[in-house]
């Protein structure tokens, strides 16, 4: 019994020092409490407190956490699958309040403005020996009304953003009405970001060249 006291007294001291954290300022829009974004810059362990280091889960390199507080050493963050935990600060990376996420799993793009979601979207990306490689990038350039030509095509965009050499985010209507699901198995992109051209226009008209872009499976 004095046991589960001394352990359940340490608990409690654990979670009164977890929310006497250095809290990260929040961003207020609307009323509405924006918190940080980051992602994992390596798979990572996750942790119930920073003390007593009991591994609760594990996330995977290029995941989006939510980044809640932070002590000296480690973030307290919620993952995608709503797990709360401490993870080290040396494997996140804070992302920028303006982001572009691509879930190759999911076959969607978030566009995030002010750490607020603005626009999800089903997507096409690569698949097999055309893949679309995950990681953390940035948008080299924007280019309105060009083409893009490869080994046996050459196809018309109105809105192309390279993110990783030739990879990059772009409409692709004037070839596809369908996208989303599991299209991309079968009929997938040589690599890049197949969007619906709304969504396409969306995001161009509110990125420039710097903008991240987060791609993760």
């Amino acid at each position: 019994r004095d046991l589960h006291s001394v352990v359940r007294r340490q608990r409690q001291m654990c979670i009164r020092d977890s929310h006497k954290a250095l809290q990260i300022r929040h961003k207020r829009l609307s009323n509405k409490e924006i918190y940080s974004f980051g992602y994992l810059k390596a798979d990572s362990n996750i942790y119930d407190y920073t003390d007593s280091c009991t591994k609760v889960n594990t996330t995977s390199k290029y995941q989006k956490v939510v980044v809640l507080s932070e002590t000296k050493e480690y973030y307290y963050v919620e993952t995608e699958e709503n797990i709360l935990g401490y993870i080290s600060k040396n494997n996140i990376g804070l992302i920028p309040d303006t982001f572009v996420e691509v879930d190759i799993s999911d076959q969607t793009v978030n566009f995030y403005m002010n750490n607020e979601l603005v626009l999800t979207t089903p997507c096409v990306t690569g698949n097999k020996g055309l893949h679309t490689r995950t990681g953390y990038f940035s948008i080299s350039y924007k280019k309105y009304d060009t083409y893009l030509k490869g080994p046996g095509y050459k196809s018309h965009v109105y809105y192309w953003m390279p993110f990783d050499q030739a990879i990059g985010l772009h409409d692709a209507d004037g070839w596809r009405n369908k996208y989303g699901g599991d299209i991309y198995l079968t009929n997938g992109s040589h690599g890049c970001i197949n969007l619906p051209h709304t969504a396409a226009e969306t995001i161009y008209n509110n990125v420039s060249a710097g903008t991240k872009v987060l791609v993760h499976k």
